[in-house]
């Protein structure tokens, strides 16, 4: 008589090679070891099956699907198969801690619940820990699970193990594809079962890009895929006369999510359009739209150029630096974004340039169609046109409709990997369309790379990746400095991100213990009166900025972060000493020899080290003068224009 299982574990593998033999090795090696391992291969063409085959273990079921039928169809399938008195589920990419089925098996018997789940661990392709999943922690009593769920689905669904008689009751609802596991839970609580999870974690969840989670998730946007899971939930349950506190609790929920669906989507669009619709000038969008019209026809341009503004700024000086560079090329540059400050405009006027602002004729309402027309047409009728554009929303509009038919190239100022952003997973196919992706800093590629690698890239597709540093004015000689005053300037944006509040804090500190010591800031501050600090305001004229680096010797910037600013190109031309935060490539750029990296583990730490070391400096002005030398032969050598007009002509 053959004895039959105490567990059926369902395990469905659909071109799983890669994670499978350890997801398999998991289960073989749990201390509890009477179980039946039923293995679905849904129609793999990888070496899915040798895999299988080639372990040779009595507690293995194996079950092949002769063509993909899909996840769902797979369980179902596995749950008429199963012999168990429990059925748990396994994923082919996860990892089982060997006590999983001891100490699921033995809350089961003693708690009477009906599902018993884990709180489980995020692993990376390497199978190191990344991280947790917050709301799988916050809900670890059956109250919270129970009260959650409505919201949002807090169990891992290859970490359940169940009662196979309820299992083989529910099913999986193919409807549901994607949420069949939230989707059984909901069924579940609200005709009263029991859901527990046990307080220690007894799984490793694999996240990666070719994960079942991770491919459906990249189809529809989270929150639309949230509200159809409630809404056929919420319609089968009126179907079966089922309306309870758990129904009554997934349609507030639903009204939520659709509250902030607008709020998030909607609204600030409705916003936006009567915001342009009233304070944008109708006769200035109008006339940008005639200038564009008229002066398009006789361009012949080798190269479109999209950026967002012209006024001044790191990345203006970046682009403006682009257009020089490309300038044989009769680069058409389009300015697309909304702004005020035009003073900048006339660095982009170089000859052979042709150049538009048309940041109001593309958002206003009466314009916006025909002005993009005018653009579009002109790339239609020359497919040799090249596209490279930065930060505008315009620019990808048009990557979409003309990545097949151009060659369409971005540039990335800065870039940090987001396994979380939405936009760029649902985009993946665009990035791999362009033609290059040009990123001023290497942190920021190295980070561009995390990304291809989570979403499965294959390995030359990083061959489009292109790391190009920016350029500045080298003096001919280096800048004569006095150093009988020390002399430090700030130079930014009075933004967040540049936290100007810790040089405030600096100052206030050293003048506790000295005067000698005078401060500038240059950017958008409002002039205050501090003893010894100078406010230059915004700079645009070259002659003034090249007055301002040349009076002093020192650069401080306490930024969060950064990609590599152009100001500390420019301060080493002119021989000052860099004193920052070890933020993207300034580490790369600015070593020991020609400036100071600051203590950023916390925002005191970067005050204090800050105070230290320019007060350290006060006694080593002969350190300091060689530094600069220093900084001025780095920048000679690797920040030219020559340089970077040779690294944009190699690419266009």
């Amino acid at each position: 008589m053959i004895s039959m299982p105490k567990i059926s574990v369902l395990m469905p593998a659909y071109n799983a090679a890669k994670y499978l033999a350890a997801a398999i090795e998991s289960i073989l090696n749990q201390t509890f070891a009477d179980f039946e391992l039923i293995i679905i291969n849904d129609g793999s063409v990888d070496d899915t099956e040798s895999i299988i085959l080639s372990l040779k273990d009595s507690r293995i079921t194996y079950i092949k699907n002769e063509k993909n039928i899909g996840l769902i169809s797979s369980l179902n399938k596995g749950i008429d198969i199963a012999r168990g008195d429990y059925i748990a589920r396994m994923d082919a990419d996860d990892i089982a801690l060997p006590e999983r089925f001891a100490v699921q098996l033995r809350l089961l018997e003693t708690s009477e619940a009906d599902v018993v789940c884990s709180p489980v661990n995020f692993i990376d392709t390497a199978g190191e820990v990344t991280g947790v999943w917050d709301l799988d922690r916050k809900t670890i009593s059956e109250k919270s699970i129970k009260q959650a769920l409505p919201f949002h689905n807090c169990v891992a669904h290859p970490s359940v193990i169940i009662k196979a008689a309820l299992l083989k009751k529910y099913r999986y609802n193919p409807d549901q594809k994607g949420s069949e596991d939230w989707d059984l839970w909901l069924r579940l609580i609200r005709d009263n079962y029991r859901i527990v999870k046990t307080p220690e974690v007894l799984l490793n969840y694999r996240s990666h890009s070719g994960s079942v989670t991770q491919t459906d998730n990249r189809k529809q946007p989270i929150e639309y895929k949230i509200l159809e899971v409630r809404k056929k939930f919420i319609k089968s349950s009126f179907k079966k006369f089922a309306f309870n506190q758990t129904v009554l609790r997934c349609m507030y929920a639903n009204t939520r999510t659709k509250g902030r669906i607008f709020k998030l989507n909607y609204l600030p669009r409705h916003l936006s359009f009567f915001k342009r619709l009233f304070t944008i000038n109708p006769y200035t969008a109008i006339t940008q739209y005639n200038q564009l019209k008229k002066g398009i026809v006789k361009l012949e341009p080798e190269i479109l150029l999209v950026f967002p503004y012209s006024h001044v700024g790191g990345a203006e000086r970046v682009h403006a630096n682009i257009v020089y560079a490309l300038k044989e090329k009769k680069p058409l540059v389009i300015f697309a974004g909304i702004h005020k400050e035009t003073q900048y405009l006339k660095n982009f006027l170089v000859n052979g340039a042709s150049v538009y602002n048309v940041g109001l004729a593309l958002n206003y309402f009466i314009t916006a169609r025909s002005t993009k027309k005018i653009i579009e047409q002109k790339l239609k009728q020359n497919a040799k046109i090249k596209i490279l554009g930065c930060n505008a929303f315009y620019f990808y509009e048009l990557a979409k409709i003309f990545s097949k038919t151009h060659e369409v190239s971005e540039l990335i100022h800065d870039y940090t990997f987001n396994k979380n952003d939405e936009w760029t997973i649902q985009n993946a196919h665009l990035l791999q369309a362009l033609k290059y992706r040009i990123f001023i800093s290497n942190r920021a590629l190295q980070q561009a790379c995390k990304l291809y690698d989570y979403l499965g890239f294959p390995g030359n597709s990083k061959e489009h990746l292109k790391w190009i540093v920016n350029c500045t004015s080298i003096p001919a000689e280096r800048p004569h400095k006095n150093y009988a005053n020390l002399k430090i300037v700030f130079i930014g944006r009075n933004a967040v991100e540049k936290r100007p509040h810790l040089v405030f804090k600096t100052i206030e500190r050293i003048r506790k213990q000295t005067k000698e010591i005078q401060f500038s800031f240059v950017g958008d501050f409002d002039n205050q009166l501090i003893d010894g600090v100078t406010f230059y305001g915004v700079v645009y004229e070259k002659e003034k900025m090249l007055q301002i680096l040349n009076a002093h010797q020192v650069l401080l910037l306490t930024s969060a972060s950064e990609g590599f600013p152009m100001v500390i190109m420019e301060a080493m031309a002119h021989a000052l000493v860099t004193v920052s935060t070890p933020v993207g490539d300034i580490p790369l750029h600015v070593t020991d020899d020609r400036g100071v990296m600051l203590d950023d583990s916390s925002e005191e730490a970067v005050v204090e080290s800050t105070c230290r070391i320019i007060l350290n400096m006060l006694n080593e002005k002969d350190q300091l003068e060689i530094m600069g030398m220093n900084s001025y032969q780095y920048a000679k050598e690797n920040f030219s224009a020559e340089r970077f007009r040779s690294d944009y002509l190699k690419l266009f």
